[in-house]
């Protein structure tokens, strides 16, 4: 198992409180997700102050599961309240709901381009600011493609509140669905080896089930470095100990809360382990199950190499790890 490393800086893109990003004009549009996750008011109650302002605000939350814990719904109905009770304060013209399914991604996003072509283009939305601490990430990845890819947008800020630690209990369990993100399927030719980015986190099955259903010929896999705790890279190595343990699978490190990073990291392994002898590029293939800011970074680089797939796996429950983690720092990164 080789080994390589990288571990670029995030503290500048950390912030104390969230300022208008073309100030004395305010945002025309702000975004995020409540769930029955604390850190959905993470940025809210830290990072949000009176010399915030966006013309319109745009809320999600997801449709009830029944197969969840009750407790979870309970939690995200109090946190969905609590967030537009915040937001209030800070948004001019409007505050709009989306309620969507968390699994039928299309769904969330029919929604918000109704909402688009109705009540924020006519006002010319250009500016746009989205939290996306807690959107699983097909929503974060959708949004994005619908803001900067159809619509062009070039204004586009994404902020985002890391977690205090992570506990010891299980994030998910079981694997569900594995999928291509809809809008990134990338190119793929059968006569063409296959090549597994793999960014791995502490979900043992749902890394396992997206390897199986790629059957790359080669996997890179990527670990966080510098990790939010020391005893964290050792956790994900033990948690992915059988993938790691696989033939042709090299190991790399990046910083998990830096996207720009990321992107440099996947350009290296790009350019030396995913092009032919032509030098034309091979089936790849990114499984995003780190940070949602590592995912941002696979955003970043899938704009400059369309050819790649972004796959994602559903869980089959949320465990109790998440509901558990608590607010931590806020973070900021401007994509302009």
């Amino acid at each position: 198992m080789k080994t390589r490393e990288s571990t670029p800086s995030t503290k500048k893109y950390r912030i104390s409180r969230l300022l208008r990003a073309f100030a004395p004009k305010p945002d025309d549009l702000f975004i995020a997700c409540a769930s029955f996750e604390k850190r959905c008011l993470g940025f809210l109650q830290k990072g949000f102050t009176e010399d915030y302002r966006s013309c319109f605000g745009c809320l999600f939350t997801y449709e009830a599961n029944p197969k969840e814990n009750p407790k979870f719904e309970r939690d995200r109905s109090n946190n969905y309240e609590e967030m537009r009770a915040l937001l209030s304060s800070n948004i001019i013209d409007n505050l709009s709901s989306i309620m969507c399914s968390r699994t039928q991604v299309l769904d969330g996003m029919r929604q918000f381009t109704i909402l688009w072509e109705t009540l924020w283009k006519p006002s010319s939305c250009k500016i746009v600011t989205i939290d996306i601490t807690t959107f699983t990430k097909l929503y974060m990845l959708e949004i994005l493609h619908f803001l900067i890819v159809k619509q062009k947008l070039r204004k586009v800020r994404v902020v985002y509140n890391q977690p205090k630690a992570y506990g010891s209990a299980l994030l998910t369990s079981g694997v569900g669905q594995v999928i291509c993100a809809p809008s990134f399927a990338g190119k793929f030719n059968v006569g063409k080896e296959s090549i597994l980015i793999a960014c791995l986190g502490f979900e043992t099955e749902r890394a396992i089930g997206i390897w199986h259903a790629c059957e790359p010929n080669k996997t890179i896999a990527i670990i966080g470095k510098p990790p939010l705790r020391s005893e964290y890279v050792k956790r994900a190595k033990e948690r992915n100990e059988f993938l790691l343990g696989r033939a042709g699978v090299a190991v790399e490190y990046a910083d998990y809360y830096n996207p720009f990073a990321m992107v440099e990291c996947f350009e290296k392994i790009y350019k030396t382990e995913c092009l032919d002898a032509e030098g034309k590029a091979q089936n790849v293939v990114i499984m995003s199950l780190g940070t949602k800011v590592q995912a941002l970074g696979a955003f970043l680089f899938w704009l400059r190499h369309q050819n790649v797939r972004l796959m994602y796996a559903f869980p089959q429950a949320y465990g109790e790890g998440y509901s558990t983690r608590q607010p931590g720092d806020n973070f900021s990164y401007p994509l302009y």
